[in-house]
């Protein structure tokens, strides 16, 4: 399905050898190459972090998530549309347009909890001390994504 939210727009900055700052598109096109690559370099290594935005499908079937962890912690803003959260303890919340969560290195799931309307979610995710670029552990083990 096509999402119905508004396409992203990327906009990069950098400072330059004399102090001051600008748009730098070097970076914006290695970027953009870097969205196309399989795999998608999306969790990042130790010390390193990453900025993701997730566009969730309605769900009319009230299909579960993916459940998976990786050595992150995550900052997590729901910017359109409800998800809710699944931990491995069995504690569910919705989490609502406008509202935070903080992440930190949980087995957990996501989904959109409307049948009809699309949901969006952005998260930073900064690697911590055991974490592996693009590797992320579900409850059949640790894979590449």
């Amino acid at each position: 399905m096509v999402s119905s939210l508004p396409p992203l727009t990327h906009h990069i900055t950098t400072k330059l050898p004399d102090g001051t700052t600008a748009f730098h598109h070097a970076d914006l096109e290695r970027h953009e190459k870097a969205l196309q690559s399989k795999p998608y370099p999306s969790f990042p290594a130790a010390g390193g972090s990453a900025c993701h935005v997730l566009d969730f499908d309605p769900n009319p079937d009230n299909s579960p998530g993916f459940v998976h962890r990786t050595n992150t912690i995550e900052y997590c803003f729901v910017l359109e549309g409800e998800l809710e959260l699944a931990l491995q303890s069995g504690e569910k919340r919705i989490i609502k347009q406008g509202e935070i969560v903080v992440q930190r290195v949980c087995m957990h799931s996501w989904k959109n909890t409307s049948e009809t309307k699309c949901a969006r979610l952005a998260a930073v995710s900064i690697g911590s001390k055991e974490a592996t670029e693009g590797e992320v552990e579900t409850p059949q083990g640790k894979q590449s994504m």
